[in-house]
């Protein structure tokens, strides 16, 4: 399937149910009024599957209510179970030694390996810009290489480092926007409540946002904490006093937290 994008065919949308691809999924249909074919990688081994079906449920639900022409631009999520992806040693390869110079999340083996079974091109990943603190060093690495195509960035086929070519199959839409710019464009275009639907946590604790994933951390250090609990805020201010007493004491040149008794 050829999913790069012309006015009559489908943005096709790895969609998580988070932020950012919920935002991208928004304005595609609200706002560019686009057709979206979304896709979402089931992995069972993952906490937050159902909060994240849940989130996309809630979303098109909300669409539906406050937008009707832009729900038919939706098409129904096309779901792929991770467990059942198949096999492509060219591709675990490429993921193996570009995880070897880089830290990389292991969605990267397997969604490569999505697209090219699936016969995808073109299929957008919502990655954005922190503005808060650098931008992952692999992902500001692939950077050098993206270049612009019909209004989103994909990658060049004169890359030089074939670990690149894992990327072969994706484009990058929101490559140079902030949660924040996010936010803002979301409230202009009168789908903030609805983006606020979507789900970030990857270790719920008792049905909310833990606080100490990493979701939960980008959260409290974006400037969205009000998207996290009481409950949890408290349990990342504590985390976070931890980790610099942590590092208070490795610049001190101590090993380990003393022990109780020695």
């Amino acid at each position: 399937m050829n999913t790069r994008h012309v006015d009559d065919q489908p943005v096709a949308l790895l969609w998580s149910g988070g932020w950012d691809s919920t935002y991208r999924l928004l304005h595609l249909a609200v706002v560019e009024s686009r057709p979206v074919q979304p896709i979402y990688a089931l992995d069972h081994l993952r906490q937050s599957s159902l909060h994240e079906l849940a989130a996309m449920l809630a979303v098109r639900d909300a669409v539906a209510a406050r937008h009707p022409a832009a729900v038919g631009l939706l098409r129904p999520t096309q779901l792929y179970l991770v467990s059942e992806i198949p096999v492509l040693e060219e591709v675990t390869a490429r993921y193996r030694s570009l995880s070897s110079r880089f830290r990389l999340g292991g969605q990267f083996e397997w969604l490569p390996r999505l697209a090219a079974t699936s016969g995808m091109t073109g299929l957008e990943l919502a990655i954005e810009r922190n503005e808060y603190r650098p931008r992952d060093p692999v992902f500001a690495y692939l950077g050098r290489w993206l270049v612009e195509r019909g209004g989103a960035l994909e990658l060049d086929e004169r890359v030089p480092d074939a670990d690149l070519l894992l990327f072969r199959h994706f484009r990058f839409p929101l490559y140079h926007q902030t949660k924040r710019q996010m936010l803002d464009a979301s409230r202009r275009h009168g789908f903030c409540d609805i983006l606020l639907r979507s789900w970030f946590c990857h270790r719920p604790r008792r049905g909310k946002p833990c606080g100490t994933c990493h979701p939960c951390i980008d959260a409290m250090e974006e400037g969205f904490a009000f998207r996290v609990p009481a409950a949890s805020r408290a349990r990342y201010h504590a985390y976070a006093a931890k980790r610099a007493l942590k590092r208070l004491l490795r610049r001190a040149g101590a090993a380990r937290l003393p022990r109780m008794g020695n």
